[in-house]
């Protein structure tokens, strides 16, 4: 039991599924099957049929025995029921034995020939009435439940019940999962009550209506298909056409009734009807359980979704902090190496005017020649009057300025003259190049 305590609440409902299909009550052994093919229900029921089907039991069972307050319906002629009987070979048989023989040898013969006619031509010769498989060839129970819809319809028209479209092992998980009752129909073409119960039962607008009703799951398999031969099995159907009316049960689901051979719509209905009424409480339990269940799962979900909301509100907030931190940390850094830029260079034209005052040339006397009177106004407003060589270079306009106060100038500087407006920048060249003499009026503005 430790590898079932192991198991996901997923892979125990896989594994009850799986044990219903096939009949299997060894745990281990099932969830030995099951993991060899990644829990695939489909696969693991395909695994373990193999290439030959199950062999019928003395007492045929289909998924686990009815519950208790079913089981005393067995045989109840309200319900349809009729207990399975081996099949033996008569007397009569015996002696018809010579006869029937060749001529089961020469049918199959011409079967087989028939085989390789047109397949235009080969229903007419093969099938009596209603749709037709090789129970023993492959195939893919899903395309054959959508082909069994198609060739039904062609054959008894489209008012029928509404066919799952799906495998057997769908139709029960479906069933399981969506606490609902299950009928399932097995068709055989080659039996001569099948086309009248397909035209005058399955096809009775009285029978989809009740259907529809109480929300029944309706499955239809062919035998002549593996599948649908190997549902045979399962529910151990003797006589066609073949109904079986399935119920949820608490862990697993249970066959309720069978009803075997010619059947009227309202004996399906009688039958499908008393099941309901006898299991209906548990049933109703059962969907409770469900929607409980549904309802923890969905404030689960939405916890859980509340939750994911929340963590990803709480990362949005720590990006953010940290985008605004770092933001925060570049501006403070560009501002820490801007003010140390603007002290380093404070602190050079410090030294530098220092420089400059102490190697500063006298100024020329008023009524010296060749000489031209500049007033020059500071960034501060304050206005100072200074004469110069009228063959000094600008650059020595510049240095003197360099002497003065600048604040709140703080960096490079232009001088510029006014009226017209004219900025000094060619520091190569004498004021009297540049038009500074006899007088001029300067501005120093920031560069």
């Amino acid at each position: 039991m430790d590898s079932l305590d192991n198991l996901t609440p997923e892979q125990r409902d896989t594994l009850q599924t799986f044990q219903a299909v096939i009949h299997n009550e060894d745990i281990d052994t099932a969830i030995a099957t099951l993991v060899a093919q990644d829990w695939n229900l489909e696969r693991a029921v395909a695994s373990a049929f193999g290439d030959e089907l199950p062999t019928q039991r003395e007492v045929p069972e289909a998924e686990v025995a009815p519950p208790e307050d079913l089981q005393t319906q067995q045989g109840h002629p309200d319900l349809g029921v009729r207990s399975p009987r081996p099949k033996m070979l008569s007397v009569w048989g015996l002696l018809a034995l010579p006869i029937t023989l060749p001529l089961n040898i020469v049918w199959v013969l011409l079967s087989y020939a028939a085989s390789f006619l047109p397949a235009a031509l080969r229903p007419s010769l093969l099938t009596p009435a209603g749709p037709q498989r090789t129970g023993t060839q492959s195939s893919d129970p899903r395309a054959d439940a959508h082909r069994f819809l198609l060739d039904f319809e062609d054959t008894y028209g489209r008012q029928h019940p509404e066919f799952f479209q799906g495998t057997y092992t769908q139709a029960l998980q479906k069933t399981k999962t969506e606490v609902r009752y299950l009928v399932v129909y097995l068709h055989s073409a080659e039996h001569d009550d099948t086309e009248e119960f397909c035209r005058q039962t399955l096809c009775s607008e009285d029978l989809i209506s009740a259907l529809q009703r109480r929300n029944v799951i309706f499955w239809a398999g062919d035998v002549g298909t593996v599948e649908g031969y190997q549902v045979s099995h399962i529910l151990a159907a003797t006589t066609y056409p073949f109904i079986a009316v399935i119920t949820p049960n608490q862990t697993r689901l249970a066959v309720a009734t069978r009803l075997e051979g010619p059947t009227s719509p309202s004996t399906i209905i009688d039958a499908l009807t008393a099941v309901i009424e006898i299991t209906e409480p548990h049933v109703a339990t059962l969907r409770a359980e469900r929607e409980s269940r549904e309802q923890s799962r969905s404030i689960r979900e939405q916890q859980d979704e509340a939750y994911q909301a929340s963590l990803r509100a709480d990362r949005e907030k720590r990006r953010k902090a940290e985008e605004e931190a770092e933001r925060t940390r570049l501006e403070e850094e560009a501002a820490r190496k801007e003010e140390e830029e603007r002290e380093a260079f404070l602190e050079r034209r410090k030294r530098r005017r220092e420089e400059l005052l102490a190697n500063l040339p006298t100024e020329p006397a008023a009524d010296a020649p060749n000489i031209t009177k500049l007033s020059i106004r500071l960034p501060s407003g304050d206005r100072v009057i200074r004469r110069f060589d009228a063959d000094d270079l600008v650059s020595k306009l510049y240095e003197f300025v360099e002497t003065r106060d600048l604040e709140p100038l703080e960096g490079e500087f232009l001088v510029v003259g006014t009226f017209p407006r004219e900025v000094y920048d060619d520091l190569e060249k004498s004021l009297k190049e540049v038009g500074l003499v006899p007088s001029a009026s300067l501005v120093v503005e920031e560069a």
